[in-house]
């Protein structure tokens, strides 16, 4: 399909009409299936993993003292990491007072307890770094509470005392099509020994016992879904939980090399205290007077 798409698109001009058809038919096809996709894992999931995360006799970490500290992970260290990465945490240091700790490869089993299963498959490379970042996210949300951050996450503002004051706080889509996509967990905020985390957690040490194999990317948000769903409790807390779209925070990701223009900047600060950015992108991309380079220049 990718071949496809790259031959339609060099013979045909971008704005043409056969080339807005094509594209509109394109994302049909590619949406119809992801959709189908997703399915498959909801169905996977609900029937295998599922009845391990209503269980009460699965084990789970040890809950620590509950802390408001912000969580980062860049498993390579922040000194390996790429100029956006960096900025972003530079950012963050200088506008939050809470303590901020990152995660590595070489300090996470300080704080976090988890079976020697994953750890193996995650050495062997069986999980990938981002898979294993999930599971990450979750233990140490569980074991110690805090708020987890991305480390593509640009901070616009300090972090609102609301989110602070939450007892489960995660982004929401907004125009998600499905039920299972419909949570973000790129910015969580929870206390220790939180249940609908402690959910999230025992699917995923369920689906990494039974796998070798990621389903679908987005693993962890199913889950949570499933998580915040399993009883009344766990509906109550979802009920409770302050209301954020993410598309407020994704506005800078798809216009990051876009020219520079100060009255959208102010607009893209005002509408949320962070924005998603992404270290996924060629070097070539890069040029002057653009948002890039103004978030780079701060």
């Amino acid at each position: 399909m990718k071949n496809v798409k790259e031959i339609v698109r060099k013979r045909l001009k971008k704005g043409e009409v056969t080339y807005v058809v094509f594209r509109y038919l394109y994302r049909m096809v590619h949406d119809f299936r992801d959709l189908a996709k997703g399915c498959f894992t909801y169905v996977y999931l609900k029937h295998k993993v599922m009845p391990i995360m209503k269980s009460t006799n699965s084990s789970l970490p040890p809950v620590m003292n509950d802390v408001n500290v912000i969580w980062v992970c860049w498993l390579q260290g922040i000194e390996q990491a790429p100029d956006i990465v960096k900025k972003c945490y530079k950012r963050l240091t200088a506008l939050e007072n809470h303590r901020i700790i990152v995660i590595t490869n070489d300090n996470f089993e300080d704080y976090v307890n988890i079976p020697e299963y994953i750890l193996d498959k995650y050495n062997k490379g069986i999980i990938s770094p981002t898979h294993f970042s999930d599971i990450l996210r979750a233990t140490l949300l569980y074991q110690h509470g805090g708020l987890w951050l991305d480390a593509t996450i640009y901070l616009t503002s300090a972090i609102p005392p609301d989110i602070w004051a939450e007892k489960l706080f995660a982004f929401r889509w907004d125009n998600s099509l499905v039920p299972w996509d419909s949570f973000s967990n790129h910015f969580l905020r929870a206390h220790a020994g939180d249940i609908v985390l402690g959910s999230v957690l025992k699917g995923l040490w369920e689906y990494w016992k039974r796998n070798t194999e990621v389903r679908n990317y987005f693993l962890f948000h199913y889950l949570f879904y499933f998580a915040i769903h399993l009883d009344e409790k766990s509906r109550a807390i979802a009920h409770d939980m302050l209301t954020m779209y993410s598309e407020e925070n994704h506005i800078l990701q798809s216009m990051l090399f876009d020219d520079y223009n100060s009255k959208t900047w102010k607009w893209i600060e005002r509408i949320s205290f962070m924005q998603k950015l992404t270290y996924k992108f060629s070097e070539q991309k890069i040029k002057e007077k653009t948002y890039y380079m103004h978030i780079m220049s701060q």
